[in-house]
């Protein structure tokens, strides 16, 4: 394969050899033979340019015509994941937290609904629930060891509201809040992932709850999509839980579904990972 980068590099050198050439020449050398010597030199570098532009146009139309065959290849897989994961889940309920801010909550639900999954809960945290703010919430600290509000949280989602903790924070709008706690929950379902450096807030939050939940058994699965500019991989695989660093894809959304079942493992496409996807057979 031409390395374009050298190859310009190059033509960019013969220009500037060129000029010194044409410079020096002039004061040594007939005009006609200057105007010989230039000459050539252009034809050759047009040559070369030209060469470079069909090169290029080349690699453009190769990679169009990868693009394609992957849109073809993601439709067929559109297509066979009902097949592949309908009623796969059901009686199973899970409830989504969105920690990070890069993640689209639709690749996570979609799947879950066609996999028939009662989605108890869905907890988006706002952008002022940091360790700062909520450290100076000391939610009924004589029933906890330190007023841990994750602790409280935690233990809402699992054993349900009653100390109100849930409508605190959201009236306070550090977090947003749709469905019911209380009930029996199979999964806990992190949605990380954000588009700027948020690595402690990684640590204290989504750490802090995969503790929490690990420590009441409940089964935890942390997700991001492809395209996170900051990926929570590296915090997620310290725990024993599966990790998906694609859920914006079919494969990913797959690996959602037999991970809520049990499947362990770490599945996507970057460096942090170890599979595409679980067995499915």
């Amino acid at each position: 394969m031409i390395d374009y980068k050298y190859h310009v590099t190059s033509l960019v050198a013969v220009f500037l050899a060129l000029g010194v050439g044409i410079l020096i020449g002039s004061m040594a050398l007939g005009q006609e033979f200057i105007g010989e010597q230039q000459e050539a030199l252009i034809n050759r570098l047009e040559g070369d340019f030209q060469q470079l532009r069909i090169q290029n146009g080349l690699t453009r139309s190769e990679l169009v015509a990868a693009n394609n065959k992957i849109k073809e290849y993601e439709e067929i897989c559109r297509k066979m994941m009902p097949a592949i994961i309908k009623d796969k889940l059901q009686n199973y309920r899970v409830v989504v937290i969105e920690t990070g801010n890069g993640c689209s909550l639709e690749n996570i639900l979609g799947p879950l609904e066609t996999a028939g999954a009662e989605v108890e809960a869905v907890i988006s945290v706002l952008s002022d629930f940091s360790l700062a703010n909520v450290s100076t919430l000391n939610y009924y600290p004589e029933n906890t060891k330190d007023g841990n509000v994750l602790n409280m949280l935690g233990e809402a989602i699992i054993f349900g509201d009653e100390k109100g903790v849930i409508d605190d924070l959201a009236k306070r709008k550090l977090v947003k809040f749709s469905g019911s706690t209380g009930r029996f929950i199979d999964a806990v379902i992190l949605a990380g992932g954000s588009k700027t450096d948020m690595a402690e807030q990684a640590k204290w939050l989504d750490l802090g709850l995969t503790e929490y939940f690990l420590q009441n058994n409940v089964n935890v699965i942390g997700v991001e999509p492809s395209s996170a500019g900051f990926s929570y991989m590296s915090f997620y695989r310290s725990k024993p839980i599966a990790t998906i660093d694609n859920i914006d894809s079919i494969p990913g959304q797959i690996s959602l579904v037999y991970s809520v079942l049990g499947e362990k493992g770490h599945f996507g496409i970057k460096e942090t990972s170890e599979t595409l996807m679980p067995e499915l057979w």
